[in-house]
């Protein structure tokens, strides 16, 4: 194609002007002759009654535009919703400020910017819809009642935020997940899966005290999964980058009772290609990516800053979903194929890539947690034994195991806070998991690499009476860690249990000296490597 051809295929955008007007006149959109946003209710009807073809490009000039912006299940007539294509620019941070009203309605989580995700059943895509430039007052503070005050939701392929900054944000709904800037990239409930969704050079600063549930400041990700934790849907290639969190510029984290805690920096899930990078993380509690609810396919946190945070990524996923109950396992193929077909006695809503754990069948070779190879009609799937085993006589039941099945932490600074007892333990890397003994032996995380971070305490201070250490990896089929740069109070600064094949290399103190990782199930075994097994033969030689 042509570049003339490609130049006559896009739609030129429509540009719009508001301003904040002090004349009185409505004004007719252009840059000579702006809207008129000087009130709630004329910035909401303007925005609202914005045309959706052409392509839209709304420009906000300088000041601050109050808004009732939107809620999920919100009236026909409330606030304004942004449209498909939609850009939005403000005139720069703090130059243009969106700010929520006052005593907004009870229960609801709202959003400056937002837009429903779905309607009639089906996805709500806003596809290349932008936000930039702007700062977003979100005024937790002036709630009289139980809310959740937000920045930015967004949907749709391609969708930006960037360079926009929020404050005043916070979550007092004590049951409910809040947000500050969210780009959703998968709703399993819809079946939509969305590609190229990211949240670039924005700030979060100045979150409201008042807090009390839980606050995903960046997410990229999913929406929530549903209650059996068996119906997941992955968004491809989301980015959350260049951005800057301060939850407290006093550098006070609390003791993990009281609104601080509350606060996750960071937060990727249901995706494939995740990127995570060039962020700076200060004063929170859990830099991320904080990962509790969903599943990742694979995702990588590079080049990031975390100063005095309690765990930067934490990894800590729920037990497995509901059982269903499995008619049959068969060997589908001729040996030597170790490839099972599993049938189940309803619709079980897997898709490949999944994790799924199997038990009660037997031979008991049947049994474990497994990737999903393929699925077939939509009550059978496959997976694969390492081994052929014989014929089935009981085959068990079916849950779904919430997991992540490539997970890379690389290049990243993270400073521990200054905790001593009785405060908790940080951990600046962890994975984790709500029922690993329900699991058994089995791995909820695949393959975990975590290389060349430095990790220290803040602003390279050291005591004996620190709690906090670098790295504690549960979960693991396959870990590798190395070239990590550790500082740490506690003996045994790199650990690991329940986790299959190991190696440690290369990973040191600030003085050179080398740490081993150790292994907790074999009573903190330490683990061989190149240098360890040098000095070995070294010794042998002189024996």
């Amino acid at each position: 194609m042509s570049l003339l051809d490609a130049l006559l295929l896009d739609p030129a955008l429509f540009n719009i002007y508001v301003a904040n007007r002090a004349d009185g006149i409505g004004g007719s959109g252009t840059i000579s002759d702006p809207y008129d946003g000087s009130t709630q209710a004329k910035f909401d009807t303007v925005m609202r009654n914005l045309p959706s073809t052409p392509p839209v490009r709304v420009h906000l000039g300088p000041g601050t535009f109050q808004t009732q912006g939107y809620y999920d299940g919100a009236a026909s007539g409330y606030g304004w919703q942004p449209k498909a294509g939609m850009k939005i620019i403000g005139s720069g941070v703090d130059v243009t400020t969106l700010q929520l009203v006052n005593n907004l309605s009870a229960n609801n989580h709202y959003f400056a910017v937002g837009h429903p995700l779905a309607s009639g059943g089906q996805p709500v895509s806003l596809d290349f819809c932008e936000v930039s430039d702007l700062t977003i007052d979100c005024n937790l503070a002036n709630q009289s009642n139980t809310v959740a005050c937000g920045a930015v939701r967004l949907m749709g392929n391609h969708v930006r935020i960037r360079r926009v900054k929020a404050k005043n944000w916070g979550n007092k709904i004590s049951a409910n997940l809040g947000y500050v800037f969210a780009v959703i990239v998968s709703d399993p409930a819809t079946g939509a899966s969305l590609i190229n969704c990211g949240i670039e050079d924005c700030m979060a600063v100045l979150p409201g005290t008042a807090t009390t549930g839980e606050m995903l400041i960046f997410h990229a990700g999913g929406k929530e999964h549903d209650a059996t934790n068996t119906l997941e849907g992955f968004g491809t290639a989301p980015f959350i980058r260049n951005c800057f969190v301060d939850c407290d510029s006093t550098g006070a984290l609390g003791n993990g009772t009281d609104y601080r805690a509350k606060f996750r920096a960071l937060s990727m899930t249901s995706c494939k290609g995740g990127i995570v990078e060039g962020n700076q993380i200060h004063n929170t509690w859990y830099g991320g990516p904080y990962l509790t609810k969903w599943s990742v396919r694979d995702m990588v946190v590079r080049n990031n800053v975390y100063k005095n945070v309690v765990s930067a990524p934490y990894l800590n996923l729920p037990a497995p979903g509901t059982a269903i109950t499995n008619s049959s396992l068969v060997l589908p193929n001729p040996s030597p194929s170790t490839v099972v077909e599993v049938t189940t006695s309803s619709n079980h809503a897997l898709t490949a890539g999944d994790r799924v754990k199997i038990s009660g069948a037997l031979p008991t070779d049947y049994n474990g947690v497994f990737v999903v190879d393929s699925i077939t009609p939509p009550n059978k799937f496959r997976y694969r034994l390492a081994t052929r085993p014989a014929a089935s006589t009981a085959a068990g039941s079916t849950q779904k195991v919430l997991g992540v099945e490539r997970f890379v932490f690389e290049e990243n600074e993270i400073e521990m806070p200054l905790f001593a007892a009785p405060l908790p333990q940080p951990i600046a890397v962890q994975t984790n998991a709500s029922s690993l003994a329900a699991l058994g032996l089995a791995y909820v995380y695949g393959d975990v690499l975590i290389r060349d971070n430095r990790i220290h305490y803040l602003d390279t201070r050291f005591d004996s009476t620190y709690l906090g250490f670098p790295i504690k990896i549960l979960g693991a089929r396959n870990l590798i860690a190395r070239n990590n740069v550790v500082e740490s109070a506690p003996a045994n600064p790199l650990q690991n249990s329940l986790s299959g094949t190991v190696k440690y290399f290369n990973n040191e103190m600030p003085t050179g000296v080398l740490v081993q990782g150790v292994n907790l199930d074999a009573g903190n075994k330490k683990y061989d490597e190149l240098a360890t097994q040098a000095e070995d033969a070294t010794m042998l030689t002189l024996i």
